[in-house]
């Protein structure tokens, strides 16, 4: 069961320039895991994403497999406040900076809450000066479990537009918090669940995009509120589960 490839060594590698000592890293772990993958007698990935890179760079098939995030049973809706909120590590994969960017656009009264840690936390904090939009955007550094159910309950919507992405609980979190998803076009795993005008929007990564969709989360909240309410339908749709998962991987 996969659960994320050496993504440094495949999809990530054809982006960057390469050297000698990379490329002979790249060509030992691909073939590690093309005799390793290989002799499997049943093959699962944690998303159709990563089946995919395993497809492409291996020639290995794997079957999608979702598994639920951590204490799935908590999440709750509540009432929502006017604010996006965008959990997870800050790190230039995940793309804060694009929402951070989209903020300048906005006409609406809405405010953003990023929270988590990681290595772009002085870039963002950067940005938000530059432009500055202290009032507008909080960077909470760590939360706590409770904290987190809060923010979800409490949120407009939820904005998740990383790069790529293996699966992202985030998705799934906000399912099921009953609250939309704002997500990009080249996000990967969470393309997988949301559906574009239904309980999300699935748009281009660009600033102004991102800012017309926040804008239209809050002048159209009944809408906004029923993609929630569709989305958290939609996860137990879905079956995910990990009675599910457990009995595939057993059988």
């Amino acid at each position: 069961w996969i659960m994320h490839q050496h993504r440094a060594v495949y999809d990530l590698n054809d982006k960057e320039p390469k050297n000698d000592l990379q490329m002979a890293f790249k060509e030992k772990v691909t073939h590690y895991d093309n005799h390793a993958l290989s002799e499997a007698n049943s093959r699962y990935a944690i998303s159709q994403t990563v089946a995919q890179r395993l497809n492409k760079y291996n020639g290995l098939n794997a079957e999608p497999l979702y598994h639920p995030p951590y204490a799935e049973s908590l999440f709750f809706c509540e009432e929502p406040y006017d604010f996006i909120f965008c959990p997870g590590r800050l790190e230039t994969l995940k793309r804060q900076e694009l929402l951070i960017e989209a903020m300048k656009f906005i006409e609406s009264p809405v405010s953003v809450i990023i929270s988590g840690a990681g290595g772009q936390e002085l870039r963002l904090r950067t940005l938000i000066e530059r432009y500055n939009l202290e009032g507008r955007i909080r960077l909470t550094g760590r939360i706590t479990e409770q904290q987190k159910l809060a923010y979800y309950a409490r949120a407009l919507a939820v904005y998740f537009a990383p790069y790529d992405e293996d699966y992202g609980y985030i998705t799934l979190e906000s399912m099921l918090s009953a609250k939309p998803v704002i997500t990009a076009l080249d996000s990967g795993g969470p393309l997988e669940f949301i559906r574009d005008g239904e309980n999300g929007w699935i748009v281009s990564p660009d600033p102004r995009a991102i800012a017309q969709c926040i804008d239209d989360c809050y002048n159209d909240k009944p809408l906004t509120r029923d993609m929630g309410k569709f989305g958290r339908e939609l996860y137990t749709q879905l079956d995910i589960s990990w009675d599910k998962t457990i009995s595939s991987l057993l059988e």
